[in-house]
């Protein structure tokens, strides 16, 4: 991504952000004027605030690394092609990953390779997925990032099922 598009990416963020941080200050000082101002209603106003916040980074993010993605797609496919091996670009699919933050959806291109008896390997079923690799999600036995995993392997060992 070059500087030109990030900071694109970044103004539309934090006005997007900003515009509906100013929403829920408007709606807080409405019920602050109305005097129903209660612990309830900031909670209620603090967790919507985050919730677009999170939202919007999940966009950044998943915009961000659909980027990179494109780089090392290009940069695969050449050095397969240069070791002989045939690819042909099967076209985007999604992958949902859990996070700590939150679940991240990725649009990657999955390259499936052509046997043509020069015995070219291949990950899921001879498929290539680039970003996977990149990202050092391929091969992750669940839909989690290591991270992810090890939070709940955590907490699974630390909670009583029942008492």
């Amino acid at each position: 991504m070059d500087t030109q598009e990030k900071e694109r990416l970044i103004t539309e963020a934090a006005a997007e952000f900003e515009a509906g941080l100013r929403a829920k200050a408007e709606q807080f000082e409405a019920t602050h004027a109305e005097r129903k101002l209660t612990i309830s209603v900031i909670e209620a106003l603090w967790g919507e605030t985050r919730k677009l916040s999170d939202e919007i980074l999940r966009r950044v993010y998943t915009e961000l690394a659909g980027n990179s993605e494109e780089k090392e797609l290009i940069r695969k496919k050449a050095a397969l092609s240069e070791s002989g091996v045939r690819v042909r670009n099967k076209g985007k699919q999604e992958r949902q990953i859990q996070t700590t933050q939150g679940v991240l959806t990725l649009r990657r291109s999955v390259l499936k390779v052509q046997r043509d008896g020069t015995g070219g390997s291949g990950g899921r079923n001879g498929e290539i997925i680039p970003l996977d690799e990149y990202l050092r999600i391929a091969g992750l036995p669940f839909k989690m990032s290591p991270e992810m995993m090890a939070e709940t392997a955590f907490w699974g060992t630390h909670e009583c099922s029942f008492k």
